[in-house]
């Protein structure tokens, strides 16, 4: 299985629509694969896209909040010099949110492909 995303979730991980996500396919700013309404976008390209918004990056309640919402507790991470905007700890719960997220695109893959298989 590949890491590619459908286009609603690329718009939520890119915090866009998913017509802003269609209009980038159109303009070429972003590479999608597949046809019409099947599109994927591949997670390198989330990722590069990511990067060049040069958003800034999330208060850190906003991130504790994120991973809360996908059952990581951010307590649990190892601090460089203490609580409070600490790039150590920043580092360590967004690498564990992206392994996150990646888990489950893997899981929804492989349930879509038993699902095409027919198995329960």
């Amino acid at each position: 299985m590949t890491d590619d995303l459908t286009q609603t979730a690329a718009a939520k991980a890119l915090g866009v629509t998913r017509c802003t996500i269609y209009r980038w396919i159109r303009a070429g700013k972003i590479r999608a694969v597949g046809l019409r309404s099947k599109r994927r976008i591949p997670l390198s390209e989330v990722e590069r896209v990511l990067r060049e918004q040069s958003l800034p990056p999330l208060p850190e309640r906003q991130l504790w909040r994120l991973a809360q919402i996908l059952g990581l507790d951010p307590r649990a991470f190892p601090v460089g010099h203490g609580w409070g905007d600490d790039p150590v700890w920043r580092a360590n719960v967004e690498a564990a949110i992206v392994a996150e997220l990646r888990r489950r695109v893997q899981a929804d893959d492989d349930a879509a492909d038993s699902s095409l298989r027919g198995e329960p």
